[in-house]
């Protein structure tokens, strides 16, 4: 079961969390009887689950990231794979830039999935008997380990974006 925070379409509702499995968006308010127009799921740290993203297909565990940061410290800066320079990061451990539109973005520092051999990984796991005769479910979770298999390397956001990402 999820836990969600969510809003219902009567204004004097004052139920603003909920555990159900699924989203609970178009379901009745326990509260109200009004339908539930937004859900947002409640995250904490101990949360592990993986995700199907729409734009790339796969991410990364939420655990891969701390365990990358701690490896990554040098004198409480962590250091570009890359460029070999600092990282700057405030006390969420977060980075920030600005976009051509000038707004400020925050978010955690991009982690590199294109090292020298995530291209050799996920060939060899398509080669996999078990994963030509698995389920999607299977498949979907062989690729997820090889995904998120060593080396992964914390990056600069630009040294990352100027990185070739195809398979050459």
């Amino acid at each position: 079961m999820t836990e969600w925070t969510i809003e219902c379409a009567e204004e004097d509702c004052e139920v603003c969390e909920m555990k159900c499995s699924g989203s609970p968006v178009g379901r009745t308010c326990p509260e109200t009887g009004a339908d539930i127009v937004r859900a947002t799921p409640i995250r904490s740290d101990g949360d592990r689950t993986f995700s199907l993203s729409n734009r790339a297909g796969l991410r990364w565990r939420t655990h891969v990231r701390g365990s990358l940061m701690k490896g990554q410290t040098i004198g409480g800066k962590l250091v570009c794979a890359i460029c070999r320079k600092p990282i700057d990061i405030d006390d969420a451990g977060k980075i920030s830039y600005k976009s051509k539109s000038g707004r400020l973005h925050r978010e955690a520092p991009p982690i590199d999935h294109y090292g020298p051999d995530w291209r050799h990984r996920k060939r060899k796991v398509e080669r996999d008997p078990v994963y030509r005769r698995g389920g999607v479910q299977k498949q979907y979770k062989m690729l997820m380990n090889a995904y998120n298999a060593m080396p992964l390397r914390i990056t600069h956001r630009h040294c990352n974006l100027a990185r070739s990402k195809g398979d050459a």
